[in-house]
């Protein structure tokens, strides 16, 4: 039995697109509340916004809770090293996903950019596998932006999409 989950988007004096928040939001409290998980990924930088958030879910955020299901793709080095080699690096993601992942989970994909082949790779797994899928990417047109539901920070500078990114992801507030 699950506690009842609270998510809440915080408003922090930014221009947010409320709408596709509140969906993430939504997606992501019934999600949990059902048993399922959150499963994120990224590369680079958005791969650590992707283990930040997921730590926040499952530790504490402001305050003490039951831990909450949710996991970054990519955390194990193994499987990283295992699959980049006796595969292909746009691969580890992708099988990483198709062993852990399970209907009713949501999947949100970090990616300045919107054209890296592993998180296109991964994304089209997650939505072949019925998740429900979001991303968060940058400006320009992209791959990604053409298969799944995207936030997109309207700016092509890498640093500003990830701090955008970080106080975006950040406003999910998990009780």
């Amino acid at each position: 039995m699950v506690a009842t989950i609270t998510i809440s988007v915080s408003h922090v004096g930014i221009s947010l697109v409320p709408s596709l928040i509140e969906e993430i939001a939504g997606s992501v409290k019934e999600s949990l509340s059902k048993g399922n998980a959150l499963i994120l990924t990224g590369n680079g930088g958005s791969f650590a916004d992707s283990i930040h958030l997921a730590t926040e879910f499952v530790s504490r955020f402001a305050f003490d809770r039951k831990p909450l299901s949710a996991l970054a793709l990519g955390g194990n080095s193994s499987i990283m090293a295992s699959v980049g080699n006796d595969y292909r690096f746009e691969e580890v993601s992708s099988r990483e996903l198709a062993a852990l992942a399970r209907e009713g989970n949501v999947f949100i994909g970090i990616s300045t950019s919107g054209n890296s082949k592993n998180i296109i790779r991964v994304v089209q797994k997650a939505l072949d596998k019925g998740l429900k899928v979001y991303c968060f990417t940058g400006k320009k047109e992209s791959d990604i932006v053409k298969i799944c539901k995207c936030l997109r920070v309207p700016s092509d500078i890498t640093a500003r999409i990830h701090r955008r990114h970080i106080l975006r992801l950040g406003t999910l507030y998990v009780k």
